[in-house]
């Protein structure tokens, strides 16, 4: 069995995260590039970013979810009972990576075939290594003058403060190929990091106030 041939197969990692939905809203937010890697959040909260390939051989996505809700669900109740499970996955954030081809099996393990032996002993960190491919370097604080204060704010709040908006709108607004679309995004990257920071924030001050008041 050690020598069958893995033809798919899913990469999984899990994370004791406090906020999933902070994590979930940040990485989206810092998308280096929406046409590229079109991402999707879910009404179950699930986030999904793909990469935008032609072909089926070179495609990979990676969901992102909340797995102590998933294995609320009611078809996983069972499950959990007879194995004990029970309050397992609290604060677990789950990371899964669809490989769907054998050369992205030895792309993304690093590994000179795809034999089970080679898929299981492979020390390659794909999930990490994706993660580092879409997500964009944290934009620096920019001094912004009265008027591009102003302007930024306009286009954020008409984009519903959505950067795959405002990306979708730049290359409407400069469809020239030689219109650097990544520069562009700079002020508005930088304008949404400083509100995302104040949000956090005020999210903590409250949580924090609400743990004294129960002490």
């Amino acid at each position: 069995m050690m020598d069958a041939e893995v033809v798919k197969c899913d990469v999984t990692t899990d994370r004791t995260v406090t906020d999933i939905p902070e994590l979930t809203g940040y990485i989206r937010s810092h998308i280096r590039n929406y046409q590229q890697f079109p991402c999707r959040k879910y009404n179950n909260g699930n986030l999904v970013i793909e990469k935008n390939v032609v072909s089926s051989r070179t495609k990979k996505r990676l969901t992102i979810y909340d797995k102590e809700q998933e294995m609320k669900r009611a078809e996983n109740s069972k499950f959990v009972k007879d194995n004990g499970l029970q309050g397992s996955y609290e604060g677990i954030c789950r990371l899964e990576l669809n490989l769907n081809s054998k050369e992205q099996i030895r792309f993304s393990l690093l590994t000179h075939d795809t034999k089970l032996s080679s898929v299981l002993s492979s020390k390659a960190e794909p999930i990490r290594a994706f993660l580092k491919d879409i997500v964009g370097e944290v934009p620096k604080p920019q001094p912004l003058s009265n008027r591009k204060t102003y302007f930024t704010m306009l286009v954020l709040k008409d984009c519903d403060y959505d950067l795959e908006k405002v990306e979708a709108k730049m290359r409407e607004l400069y469809p020239s190929r030689g219109t650097s679309i990544s520069k562009l995004m700079e002020p508005y990257r930088a304008m949404a990091e400083q509100i995302d920071e104040r949000k956090a924030a005020a999210k903590r001050k409250k949580r924090a106030k609400s743990e004294d008041e129960l002490i």
